[in-house]
């Protein structure tokens, strides 16, 4: 995956989750890479037998994912925190919508 590409799907999933986490965000992008096999549980025949094993995120990815989260809070585009209980990282909210859409239609 490319930057650019992380980044798409995190504007889609903060989009759709104006209060969320890093957790989340972070699920968010496994899911796509989950549904396009890139990660998650492989196999492949093997001396006639089936190998198996479960795929992982890569570091590369996981710090893609971690570098766009931190461009959004410098940015101010998310903010720590989701209510009084929570004002905290992991949890984050869209503080401002009108840099998201702008970043959207940037990237697109």
């Amino acid at each position: 995956m490319d930057k650019i590409e992380v980044e798409k799907i995190i504007l889609e999933h903060l989009t759709n989750n104006q209060k969320t986490s890093t957790d989340e965000i972070e699920g968010a992008v496994k899911k796509v890479l989950r549904q396009r096999g890139t990660i998650g549980p492989q196999s492949r025949p093997q001396y006639g037998a089936v190998l198996k094993w479960d795929e992982r995120i890569t570091d590369e990815d996981a710090l893609l994912i971690n570098e766009v989260i931190y461009d959004y809070l410098y940015k101010r585009i998310i903010t720590p925190g989701v209510n009084s209980d929570n004002l905290n990282l992991p949890y984050v909210h869209v503080s401002d919508e009108t840099k998201l859409n702008n970043r959207k239609v940037e990237i697109k």
